[in-house]
């Protein structure tokens, strides 16, 4: 199955915020996972936001990529090509 996921999803699930375990069973099944191509700086841009704010807690470096994050490959699209 073709998962696709913005920033919104992602920054809370790396973060473990309450609520984002109910996101967990999707992003970790093995679904291939589809992101818009700007996911990577909107996902840098909320933790840094949750960073600034105090909600996060030290980010560790495996965070700065969208693979890393999620812990697996992740094919990025422009815009343009997930306009029907």
């Amino acid at each position: 199955m073709r998962l696709v996921v913005d920033a919104s999803a992602i920054v809370p699930f790396v973060t473990d915020e309450q609520g984002s375990r109910d996101l967990a069973p999707l992003l970790t099944a093995g679904h291939e996972l589809h992101v818009p191509a700007v996911c990577d700086c909107e996902v840098v841009d909320g933790l840094a936001k949750q960073a600034r704010s105090a909600l996060a807690e030290v980010l560790d470096a495996r965070l700065v990529t969208l693979d890393g994050a999620l812990g697996r490959a992740v094919r990025q699209h422009t815009n343009i090509e997930v306009l029907p």
